[in-house]
């Protein structure tokens, strides 16, 4: 697997090399870097809606008002974002050139033995031709077309909302809690007839692997929650499939607005499963070749914004049939109680990469109806990837979260949600007894759900969670270094926004978001918009001894600056990659090009794949900075 890892990596580099190359041939016919352009929103709006014009409209007038509530940059939060623009607008190519020269010597450590000494020399190589590499793609994106982003200073956010307004450190009088639920299918009727295609092993490059098959269902999943304060409802999404760009998930609330402002939702999130077999909802799955003609038309004509890697009418369809599973589940909220669970599924979890450090446990959110007539609801969290097929598979699934819901409804009655954590490289145990043997990979799936329900049901560690419901969130801005990413965005194979500060693609800053949400007093939700390594958020990160480049990581976990128990839910409301601690951050084909020592270059267990997909070296640092300052202004107002 590592070595398919490995080829995929440069497999994948050098298609984004090419493809950057052949579409930079109308760069001529194409106004070269825009100063201060503000981006249009008129036409991207439009292209989301894909064939439906009602939807198209709908959405258009819903960003002029900026779903009702829309959040004002907190102080804290802001001053950081502040400072990285500063600092990234103040970069010369001389500063530039200099600090790509420095870079792979950062990885120079003392050295006491011989062993340390070889080392420390396959690291200085690979960041050394690692570096030449990135420096390549680079030149050549410069050739190519600029996209046509806003300014730091010019930019106007929309459609982020601000949670609940003020802070509150006990129920209200008389408080209750009142949940809703609703779950629909986004899987189109033509799913067999029409080519729809999975991502997550950018495996597609002449659009000739379209799904074939469809093993289970694909679903968009609503709970939303209310305390009883009056301070509003926070939606909490599960969709099925491998991510959701922050852009799609603040359209989607712009579509909303009107019933966002009417029932008062102050947090609306959407968390992807992370399955790599669902339809495509991040536009990794895209047919590449054929993308990059249109890429090519789309330089010629300047209508590079209007591209969307997406299927146009599956995203329609996932916007309307989501909107009314959120609806339903607002206009469904009922009176009940709330219930904390944790169940230990250590022995069904596995840690593909050091410092072994992972939540053990399936995280349960339970609510408890007080009429008899109403199914329980379940929130189920875990940090595990759902990677069960092959790699090459075409048929259509939801994997181990789909199981999950499935046998919950079976074994206990109850409606439920799966909301993924941090699982950067967790995966799952395959080698489990209950196993027939010649059973297939959808049959191993199932029992693989199924004794992770059946660990739930055997707990009974519940406790009462108080009607109290504190949520924010915040704007943040992270450094696009990585030219693999940067390749994908002026691709248009990503849609996130972005933001210039030089009006030089590398050194614009990525536009996403953060959550964080408090139930009572028992435990709270980090929302990131990633997948993160656990490490940063319970503690545990590599020393400067083990670490790659010799230094240490010196911040808090999450957990413990909330103060409580803490739970993940990863990959919402965006997906900006692997979110890594700084000082094990590699050059982006570091597992590529390690390849060449052979198996297990840097150790068992100490692969550097991730890096290939990570915005920068310093994306936890920031991350970190954000939540830090995120809970200090929300405690502190």
């Amino acid at each position: 697997m590592k070595n398919a890892k490995r080829l995929l990596s440069l497999a994948l580099a050098l298609c984004l090399v090419i493809t950057v190359t052949g579409v930079a041939l109308p760069s001529s016919l194409v106004e070269a870097e825009k100063s201060g352009a503000a981006a249009s929103t008129s036409a991207e709006d439009k292209t989301s809606a894909g064939a439906n014009p009602a939807i198209a409209q709908t959405l258009e007038e819903s960003v002029k008002y900026s779903a009702a509530g829309a959040a004002k940059q907190s102080e804290g939060t802001k001053t950081v974002a502040d400072d990285l623009a500063r600092r990234y607008s103040g970069r010369t190519r001389l500063k530039n050139t200099i600090e790509n020269i420095i870079t792979p010597l950062k990885v120079i450590t003392p050295v006491n033995s011989q062993e340390d000494l070889v080392f420390v020399l396959k690291k200085l190589l690979v960041e050394s031709v690692g570096g030449l590499a990135d420096s390549l793609i680079r030149v050549i994106l410069k050739a190519f077309p600029q996209r046509e982003y806003p300014f730091y200073d010019e930019y106007e956010s929309q459609n982020l909302l601000k949670g609940t307004a003020d802070y509150k450190t006990a129920p209200a009088a008389g408080a209750r809690w009142s949940v809703g639920y609703k779950s629909v299918s986004i899987v189109p009727d033509d799913i067999l007839t029409s080519p729809y295609f999975t991502a997550g092993y950018f495996n597609n490059y002449l659009g000739k692997n379209p799904i074939t098959a469809v093993l289970d269902d694909q679903c968009f999943r609503a709970a939303a929650f209310s305390d009883g304060s009056g301070r509003g409802i926070a939606v909490f999404v599960s969709l099925d499939g491998f991510s959701i760009s922050n852009t799609d998930v603040r359209k989607f609330r712009a579509y909303m607005a009107d019933f966002i402002r009417e029932k008062n939702i102050v947090s609306l999130n959407i968390t992807a499963s992370h399955s790599h077999y669902c339809i495509d909802t991040s536009g990794l799955g895209v047919s590449l070749l054929p993308f990059m003609g249109e890429n090519l038309l789309a330089g010629l004509t300047g209508n590079m914004d209007e591209l969307q890697s997406t299927n146009k009418k599956f995203m329609d369809g996932l916007f309307t049939r989501g909107a009314q599973a959120v609806k339903d589940a607002v206009n469904g909220m009922e009176t009940g109680s709330l219930y904390f669970r944790t169940a230990d599924i250590e022995h069904l979890i596995s840690d593909k990469h050091t410092p072994i450090v992972f939540d053990p446990n399936a995280n349960v959110i339970r609510f408890v109806p007080d009429s008899e007539n109403s199914a329980e609801i379940w929130l189920v969290n875990a940090g595990i990837h759902p990677t069960g097929y092959p790699r090459e598979s075409t048929e259509m699934s939801s994997e181990f979260p789909y199981a999950i819901v499935k046998y919950a409804k079976e074994l206990a009655g109850a409606d439920v949600a799966f909301y993924q954590g941090a699982q950067n490289e967790i995966s799952k145990y395959d080698d489990l007894p209950e196993v027939p043997e010649g059973a297939s990979d959808f049959d191993r799936i199932q029992i693989y759900g199924r004794k992770i329900v059946e660990c739930i049901i055997a707990s009974s560690n519940d406790v009462e969670v108080e009607p109290l419901l504190n949520v924010t969130h915040a704007e943040t801005f992270f450094p696009i270094q990585n030219p693999i990413l940067m390749a994908a965005a002026k691709l248009n194979l990503l849609n996130n926004t972005c933001v210039h500060t030089t009006g030089r693609l590398e050194d614009a800053l990525l536009v996403t978001e953060l959550g964080y949400a408090e139930f009572g007093t028992k435990f709270a939700i980090a929302m990131v918009p990633g997948e993160m390594c656990p490490e940063i958020a319970w503690g545990g990160a590599k020393t400067a001894a083990e670490s790659w480049n010799g230094t240490d990581w010196l911040y808090p976990s999450m957990q413990e600056l909330a103060g409580r128990k803490l739970i993940v839910f990863g990959l919402t409301n965006d997906q900006i990659g692997y979110i890594i601690p700084d000082n094990e951050v590699a050059t982006p084909l570091a597992d590529a090009l390690g390849g060449m020592f052979g198996k297990h270059p840097y150790g068992e267990k100490n692969s550097h794949y991730p890096e290939m997909l990570t915005t920068s070296r310093k994306a936890a640092s920031y991350l970190m900075q954000y939540f830090t300052a995120m809970l200090a202004d929300f405690k502190n107002d």
